[in-house]
């Protein structure tokens, strides 16, 4: 009897302790729009506080610009990252070492418009990516 309540106890204790860390690990999952009109939640977390609208592309001389609006769904303020990822016509991304994840605060219900610029002619389409930041 006390073997098996030991086990009983330290089998609770191992579930409590993993369910502890996994709780503290950042979730970085988030919710995509891409230039076709595609679009992705891979967080459904995240798309109740923010959502992607207005897409939209223009040539700069030989690069593609790409913008979106980021809009909060939440009365209190959000913080984000987002990263624009392009790709050439064959599908394949085009991005360069200096592409990074931005910060962005976005208040309550606001609306926000973000822009990214192809790091080369190549570029065709693009996706942006928004994450809830844990740190900025």
């Amino acid at each position: 009897m006390n073997t098996r309540l030991t086990s009983s106890l330290l089998l609770t204790g191992c579930l409590v302790l993993g369910a502890w860390v996994t709780g503290c690990a950042n979730n970085t999952a988030g919710i995509s729009a891409a230039s076709s009109g595609d679009s992705r939640v891979d967080s459904s977390a995240v798309s109740r506080q923010v959502k992607i609208d207005q897409l939209m592309s223009r040539r700069q001389g030989d690069l593609l610009q790409g913008s979106a609006v980021l809009v909060s769904q939440k009365s209190t303020d959000i913080r984000l990252q987002y990263k624009f990822t392009w790709f050439d016509i064959d599908g394949i991304s085009r991005d360069d070492e200096s592409n990074s994840w931005q910060a962005l605060t976005l208040h309550g219900k606001a609306h926000k418009q973000v822009q990214g610029l192809a790091p080369n002619p190549q570029a065709v389409s693009f996706e942006i990516y928004v994450r809830e930041s844990h740190s900025n």
